[in-house]
């Protein structure tokens, strides 16, 4: 989750009403992300490497259960 964590303070963002688009925009990028998982389907971690996933990424079995690559 750490490529969804703000790198750098935004100057224009000052107040609490001018986050509210930020984080409506923050929330898109998170559900994008889960989604992905669905287009990744592998049967086990050692499967979801072989097919070109990484440390990190998510995938799902056929049950829909959706698992995070490790090494």
């Amino acid at each position: 989750m750490e490529k969804f964590v703000p790198q750098s303070p935004d100057k224009f963002l000052r107040k609490e009403a001018d986050m509210a688009p930020a984080k409506f925009g923050h929330l898109n990028e998170i559900v994008a992300y889960l989604q992905k998982a669905s287009e990744n389907v592998f049967e086990s971690n050692d499967l979801a490497l072989a097919g070109g996933l990484e440390p990190g990424d998510l995938y799902r079995n056929d049950k829909g259960n959706i698992s995070i690559v490790f090494e």
